[in-house]
């Protein structure tokens, strides 16, 4: 297991001629994450996990507030002084891998509350859910692999709109030879707009599929332990369909 914690906060005396409107506002922000890793069977199947906890001040400047009146969770609110601009956000991921001799898969879960935010981190993709699965296959000198996920938006109803995605993928690469083989790709991603707070317009409603295919030969010459020639093609191929029947002659 492992434990990290993060604090930093800005000097609100760095600026002198700092105004009250400015939107360069001082902030404050503590993070406590813990990983954690165990081999449910050793060698096969594993399990891993990550959950962080954000506390961010987003104007130090702001008026204090009652510990009672805070909407920061009781065990976080110790963390650094409670202001009317402070609030607390959550991730989590965790993932099941299973590893066998000829097969094997990965279960993934990750969520992202909306405006999660870490000072040691330059960027999250923010209010987003993930379920992932991606089973692998070798036999003989074919190897398998895919993934399907779906995700979506909008966890706290706080958008106009929601938003939901299915991810799919494939992969099939053939070695016959040292000297020869060949990759096989294929990608499929679809999106789709439901309502959120608000009644969701068919005609400007976002609704698509996105496909691409790969192929990809490859010739390798082996000269010697230290040296070799290898010769390598592709060829893709992509296509978008827009499934709205209002905005589909312009796509």
């Amino acid at each position: 297991a492992k434990l990290n914690f993060l604090q930093a906060s800005d000097d609100s005396t760095s600026l002198k001629k700092l105004s009250g409107e400015s939107a360069i506002k001082p902030q404050q922000n503590s993070v406590i994450a813990m990983e954690v890793g165990a081999p449910i069977v050793p060698g096969i199947l594993t399990f891993t996990a990550e959950g962080a906890m954000s506390v961010v001040t987003t104007d130090l400047r702001a008026p204090d507030v009652a510990p009672e009146a805070s909407d920061v969770q009781s065990w976080l609110r110790g963390l650094q002084p409670l202001k009317t601009s402070t609030h607390s956000t959550s991730a989590a991921r965790a993932g099941l891998n299973a590893n066998f001799s000829a097969w094997g898969f990965r279960l993934n879960y990750e969520r992202i509350d909306p405006g999660f935010a870490s000072f040691g981190a330059y960027y999250f993709a923010t209010d987003v859910e993930n379920y992932t699965i991606a089973p692998r296959l070798r036999i003989a000198t074919v190897h398998l692999s895919g993934s399907i996920g779906l995700q979506h938006d909008n966890l706290q109803n706080q958008k106009t709109t929601a938003t939901s995605r299915l991810i799919g993928s494939a992969n099939l690469d053939w070695s016959p030879s040292q000297t020869f083989g060949i990759n096989l790709g294929y990608t499929n991603y679809s999106t789709n707009q439901t309502a959120g707070q608000r009644p969701l317009n068919d005609t400007i409603a976002v609704r698509n599929v996105t496909r691409s295919a790969t192929i990809s030969p490859r010739l390798t010459f082996q000269e010697d332990s230290t040296r070799s020639h290898s010769i390598t093609a592709m060829g893709s191929y992509q296509n978008y369909t827009d499934l709205n029947a209002f905005t589909r002659q312009f796509s």
